[in-house]
């Protein structure tokens, strides 16, 4: 038995494989075997009488530097001689002929075009004539038929095969005259699909094949193509229904141009509405049928094809922007015929009387009208998820969800986090506003187009307990100590504790003052945002806005913010906070310039203390240029030109200043004044300070222009 399948030449054999033939060829007798060929009988010889029957060796392998076959070389050895298996026998040419691609010929015969034919092929001029192999690549792949036209003549470069591509034939073999010998000298060629290499698209450069010589054939299996003849052309595909009962139903049949018989649409599965990939390509066949208004298609139930019509194409493959089955890709390109009884074909009806109803349901959540939220755009279909995006902060979306489901008096739903799902994601990116009662009304992504995974699953419970807010629980975690920490909170004594999240909390003394009260500290004098990290992933409050509360008794449950359960941002912006901070030491403050393209300009960086990260501060209030002249020469830069303003990003720092006011003579920062540490509202881009020490002169002339409200001056450079 041989290990490496022998009938292909290439890739060629490794220097122990040539080694093994060399010690098999001097063992049978042929000792100045130079350079041997393995070889295989046909699988008919498996079961024959005499020893082909049974097997001695297996797994054969000779090092390179053995001498004997019998000696060195180690091998599986049934002494008995009484075992069968499945595999290819090893035969050896021990003085092979040595092939020549180069003096090949190829030929055309039979025709009714000097393009088409039956395809003739030899090794050299004074070989006969015989047949190649309509299989491999020769008999299912175009680039194969784009190999067998090159090596006849036909060597247009392969693009411009789009404009005409070669049609391998497998019908009405007599029509193109019956052959009288059956031989091939070549079969099985393979490895013909480098688009992006020409030169190996001839069959001479293809990468396998079996060895050259005349295989006999029961039966014709040869290639009869046109080169030229045909283009590929979508605009000329031709389809009908047939056998039906009314119009708009029946068997699908088409052509890819008028001059061929009419064929079939392939398919390998029996085709039901239960996917959406098969409701998008029912209805890319029915319009390309020319019902152009369809919106109910379904797949009729008809068993295996089991026609003697030609199969052209099969395995179409439909997205929803796939309008015509035109437009839609192939997942196998149009090919040659085969004969359909391994295939199934479509029988559609594009206008069902059966009724596609949408549904939605909920599932895991313990009660009918809690959990992750399903649909399913047809009763045929399998129930799939739905994406969260925009869906997990709208709670007009969270009510008309449970209005869909059924549940029509609903008007507090709450969004679920109930983790993955399984199955299709069918919607995503659904925005509802208060006058959608449904979903079906809300805006949202095309049905199938999503970018999401089965992490992002929605849910929602439609009849949530009532808000009690005397049952909210509030605490700090992961603090330095006890008065600080990131703020979390539960709805109840046995929930889970969540986060709450720093959107406008963290720039809003009022907030952090409740978040204290809140938490144990009723008699806080001051308070400062704080940052502790991550918090869980579970998310309960958002966008938490104290400032219209004038009560110096506010507790959180006071203020503003989205319904519980609702919010757009991520555990990494949990929200902190310090009860009892630190004195602000402005004397201990340090700046830096970071950010920017050199050392001399950059974004204005701060922090409180040396252990401390560096976070930003917001330009308002420090934009002139005194103010920016101060700045570089408290950096250390002398005030040879006047510095100007850059933008280098906001950064992913947190903001620690704003609301900048400096006197005049001031000679840092630090002898500034500003809102409390964190405070501040400064949410653009282009907000965080930064300035270049050292701009250029142009710059430099036009900021000293700008800032002293001079007009119609031309600076001269």
């Amino acid at each position: 038995s041989y290990s490496v399948n022998p009938y292909y030449t290439n890739p060629p054999l490794n220097a122990n494989q040539l080694n093994t033939l060399k010690l098999l060829c001097a063992a049978a007798g042929f000792p100045n075997a130079s350079t041997p060929t393995a070889m295989t009988y046909p699988t008919t010889y498996y079961y024959t009488p005499d020893y082909y029957l049974y097997w001695y060796t297996d797994d054969i392998s000779c090092p390179l530097d053995a001498t004997s076959f019998a000696v060195d070389c180690l091998a599986q050895i049934d002494h008995q001689g009484a075992y069968t298996r499945s595999g290819s026998p090893l035969g050896v040419d021990c003085y092979p002929e040595v092939e020549r691609p180069s003096e090949w010929e190829f030929r055309l015969v039979n025709g009714n075009t000097n393009s088409s034919g039956i395809v003739n092929m030899r090794p050299n001029s004074t070989a006969p004539w015989a047949l190649i192999g309509y299989d491999g690549d020769l008999g299912y792949n175009l680039i194969g038929w784009v190999a067998v036209c090159r090596s006849l003549g036909f060597n247009s470069s392969v693009d411009d095969y789009a404009a005409g591509r070669p049609f391998a034939l497998r019908r009405d073999f007599c029509a193109y005259g019956c052959p009288t010998v059956y031989n091939k000298w070549l079969q099985a060629v393979g490895g013909c699909t480098l688009w992006d290499k020409p030169q190996y698209t001839s069959i001479q450069n293809c990468t396998s094949r079996w060895r050259l010589g005349a295989f006999s054939s029961n039966s014709y299996d040869g290639i009869v193509i046109d080169c030229m003849s045909h283009p590929y052309d979508p605009s000329q595909w031709e389809f009908r229904l047939v056998e039906g009962t009314r119009p708009g139903m029946g068997k699908l049949e088409w052509r890819p141009w008028p001059e061929l018989d009419w064929g079939l649409l392939g398919n390998q599965y029996r085709s039901t509405l239960n996917s959406l990939d098969q409701l998008f390509r029912a209805l890319s066949i029915c319009r390309s049928l020319g019902f152009l208004n369809v919106t109910n298609p379904d797949f009729l139930p008809v068993g295996n094809v089991n026609y003697t019509q030609e199969v052209y194409s099969y395995g179409i493959n439909c997205r929803i922007d796939n309008t015509y089955v035109q437009n839609c890709s192939q997942v196998y390109p149009l090919r040659t015929p085969q004969v359909g009884s391994q295939y199934y074909t479509y029988w559609i009806d594009c206008y069902s009387p059966n009724i596609f109803k949408a549904e939605w349901k909920f599932e895991n959540g313990g009660t009918p009208w809690r959990g992750r939220l399903l649909y399913r755009f047809s009763n045929y279909a399998p129930f799939g998820t739905v994406c969260n995006d925009y869906f997990k902060h709208n709670h007009f979306s969270w009510n008309a969800a449970c209005h869909s489901a059924g549940y029509t008096n609903v008007t507090g739903a709450r969004y679920l986090a109930m983790g993955p799902g399984s199955g299709d994601i069918y919607l995503d990116d659904i925005r509802c506003l208060a006058t959608n009662f449904y979903l079906e009304d809300c805006q949202k992504a095309d049905l199938g187009v999503t970018n999401c995974f089965h992490g992002q699953d929605a849910g929602v419970d439609c009849y949530p307990p009532p808000d009690e807010l005397w049952r909210w629980e509030f605490r700090l975690t992961d603090g330095s100590k006890t008065t600080n920490g990131r703020l979390e909170m539960r709805p109840t004594s046995v929930s889970s504790w969540g986060t709450v999240c720093s959107d406008i909390f963290n720039h809003t003394y009022s907030a952090w003052m409740a978040a204290c009260r809140t938490v144990g500290y009723p008699n806080v004098q001051r308070a400062a945002w704080r940052y502790n990290g991550m918090g869980p992933e579970i998310i309960y409050l958002d966008k938490i806005d104290c400032r219209n509360t004038t009560s110096n008794e506010t507790i959180l449950t006071n203020c503003s913010g989205y319904p519980i359960g609702s919010y757009d941002c991520t555990s990494w912006d949990a929200a902190g906070v310090d009860c009892d901070p630190e004195p602000e030491r402005p004397q201990d403050w340090q700046f830096t310039l970071a950010g920017g393209t050199a050392a001399t300009n950059g974004r204005v960086m701060m922090r409180p203390t040396p252990s401390t990260p560096w976070g930003t501060v917001c330009k308002r209030g420090l934009t002139s240029v005194l103010n920016l002249t101060m700045i570089c020469l408290s950096l250390g830069f002398s005030a040879t030109t006047r510095p100007v303003l850059r933008n280098f990003g906001r950064g992913t720092t947190p903001m620690y200043l704003d609301e900048g006011s400096c006197r005049q003579g001031v000679h840092s920062l630090n002898n500034c004044t500003f809102a409390p540490l964190f405070s501040h509202d400064c949410l653009g881009a282009d907000e965080a300070l930064a300035l270049d020490c050292y701009p250029t002169m142009t710059e430099t002339l036009t900021a000293t222009i700008t800032h002293s409200n001079l007009v119609n001056v031309t600076p001269t450079v």
